[in-house]
């Protein structure tokens, strides 16, 4: 599992083991309520990727659903699939009729980490619209 960390001013990602912060621990202990399929994806890109500092944290990602669920979206936009973490939280929130677009400019991360763990949850896969493009050629 990767061990590189960002500590900054503003905290750290909970997942990194001893890196996040004593404020950032509480709040993910006491609050945090993360789903097989986004515990599935995190722990496959942590052990998978050297660039998992791209993955988007448990908290963060639980923070974008309370938001898609209080606007009651039904349509998000996902810029940067990376290993598809994100994409598959947006579209944990959505209705049953919601779509996510999600875009990058490769999809490497994403066949090879995010798709294998995607594949088991066709409910979810079938809201997301991954498209490798740059996101100003889409939009």
């Amino acid at each position: 599992m990767s061990q590189h960390w960002i500590n900054s001013a503003t905290g750290t990602k909970s997942y990194y083991e001893g890196g996040a912060d004593p404020t950032t621990q509480y709040v993910t202990k006491i609050s945090l309520k993360e789903t097989v399929l986004g515990k599935a994806i995190h722990k496959a890109t942590l052990e998978q990727s050297q660039d998992s500092i791209m993955l988007g944290a448990p908290e963060v990602l639980q923070f974008g659903k309370n938001f898609i669920n209080l606007i009651k979206a039904k349509r998000v936009l996902d810029v940067g699939t990376f290993t598809g973490a994100s994409a598959a939280a947006w579209a944990e929130a959505l209705p049953e009729d919601g779509h996510v677009l999600s875009l990058d400019i490769t999809h490497s991360h994403l066949d090879t980490i995010g798709k294998p763990v995607l594949k088991n949850y066709p409910d979810v896969l079938k809201k997301i619209d991954f498209k490798k493009a740059p996101a100003l050629d889409v939009l």
